[in-house]
């Protein structure tokens, strides 16, 4: 499923992953199957979409409690290794999480198996 950022479902998603509202993630979750697995944005030429995984993990210091929001993000279906659609974005969650400089998500994530990118079948090789 993709979501158009300005859907209210997006809107409430993000929200609530930013926030960290867990209570709020948890609702959003069970009302609406398959979220946990939604991207965000358009799936058209020259577009991206990302997971909820990629919101939770792409925002150091603004996302309070991002293990417990990640953990309840996996444990609803998201997949660890998913990365960016389109565009010429590939980096999967850990990627983001590293970049952002969030060790916590990354120790995490890795303890769950994830990987980067370029360690992911169909990787472009190395320069």
């Amino acid at each position: 499923m993709t979501i158009d950022p300005q859907d209210p479902l997006a809107v409430a998603v993000v929200e609530a992953i930013r926030t960290g509202d867990l209570a709020g993630l948890g609702r959003l979750l069970d009302t609406h199957p398959g979220l946990a697995t939604a991207r965000i944005g358009s799936d058209g030429p020259d577009r991206t979409t990302r997971s909820l995984l990629h919101v939770a993990t792409d925002w150091p210091g603004r996302v309070p409690g991002g293990p417990a929001t990640v953990t309840l993000l996996v444990s609803a279906g998201a997949e660890v290794d998913t990365r960016f659609g389109g565009g010429s974005h590939d980096e999967t969650p850990l990627d983001a999480a590293s970049r952002s400089g969030a060790d916590d998500l990354v120790a995490w994530l890795r303890s769950r198996g994830a990987r980067p990118a370029a360690e992911l079948p169909g990787a472009d090789p190395p320069g």
